[in-house]
């Protein structure tokens, strides 16, 4: 998948912030580029592959899919990972990372979190039933303080929003759910 990385303003920091960098992410293969006389497509372009295609139907799948999207869950900054999935339990083949966040949130950066999920779910309600995220920081994957002020500021930004929303912590080589989605996010659930 190709993605974007979004860096979200924070703080006071006199050091110039990391531009916005580009990488080809290719963990679970979301997305797949796809070159003309390659066999991969008609033109360039981008093809929904598998893993998209896979419905997550438990909090079991979801932690499945995030430790296969952020293989291997090891990370030298503190990133937000936005992933969406639908009525159906199929993600959208988008994942957003949001990287080098603050230790704490501020509301300039979670105003900003807020706009992006609205853009993406905007006229989109059974393919963005819900927001999964993933909060990947450096050192175990103990939770710590710090993850529960970020579970609770997520928690208040995401509180009037349709749909559903998760948080797992992705550190130390561990993905491990925070705040599970309520069951009936779940199809058949």
């Amino acid at each position: 998948m190709v993605s974007t990385a979004v860096s979200l303003p924070h703080g006071s920091r006199s050091a110039p912030r990391r531009a916005v960098r580009r990488r080809l992410w290719t963990a679970g293969a979301l997305w797949t580029a796809g070159l003309r006389g390659r066999g991969r497509g008609q033109g360039i372009g981008m093809t929904t592959p598998p893993l998209a295609r896979v419905p997550v139907r438990s909090a079991a799948d979801l932690t499945r899919r995030w430790a296969t999207v952020l293989d291997p869950p090891v990370f030298a900054t503190r990133d937000l990972w936005l992933m969406w999935l639908g009525t159906d339990g199929r993600s959208l083949p988008l994942v957003v990372p949001v990287e080098d966040l603050p230790p704490a949130p501020d509301p300039a950066a979670l105003r900003e979190l807020l706009a992006l999920h609205e853009t993406v779910a905007e006229g989109r309600p059974d393919e963005c039933a819900h927001l999964a995220t993933a909060l990947c920081r450096p050192g175990h994957a103990a939770v710590t303080a710090t993850d529960d002020v970020w579970a609770a500021a997520l928690r208040d930004t995401f509180a009037d929003q349709p749909g559903t929303w998760s948080l797992h912590l992705a550190a130390g080589g561990r993905v491990v759910p925070l705040v599970d989605a309520p069951a009936a996010t779940w199809p058949g659930g």
